[in-house]
């Protein structure tokens, strides 16, 4: 597995990055390793901007589904992952719970607010 990265970038400033495990043998399902929006400039729906392109491009090259996992407790992502339709597998990665969302070979899944 050979992640890619990308910056994040709004208002012409780079605000964070995002890096992406695609799939292979090892890892059938993409993999959304890690997404990093700098605090001052969270709460302006970039995050979900990011993940809703990140979602169009699998899809378009027909996946279906994307994993991400979250450490639990105050302060972390897991709300925002689960906004967007994320659904814990009862996997687990270390100390961090796997989840899933499932979109479709046509785009975003259904009515997701991704």
């Amino acid at each position: 597995m050979v992640p890619w990265y990308r910056a994040v970038v709004a208002d012409g400033a780079v605000v964070g990055f995002v890096m992406l495990a695609e799939a292979d043998a090892g890892t059938p399902v993409p993999y959304l390793w890690r997404l990093l929006v700098d605090r001052s400039h969270q709460r302006r729906g970039i995050g979900r901007q990011v993940v809703a392109r990140v979602v169009d491009g699998l899809a378009a090259r027909g996946h279906t589904a994307l994993l991400v996992s979250w450490a639990s407790g105050p302060g972390g992502p897991e709300p925002f992952y689960r906004g967007l339709g994320f659904e814990p597998t009862g996997e687990r990665d270390g100390d961090e719970t796997v989840a899933r969302l499932e979109f479709g070979h046509h785009g975003r899944r259904g009515d997701s607010q991704v």
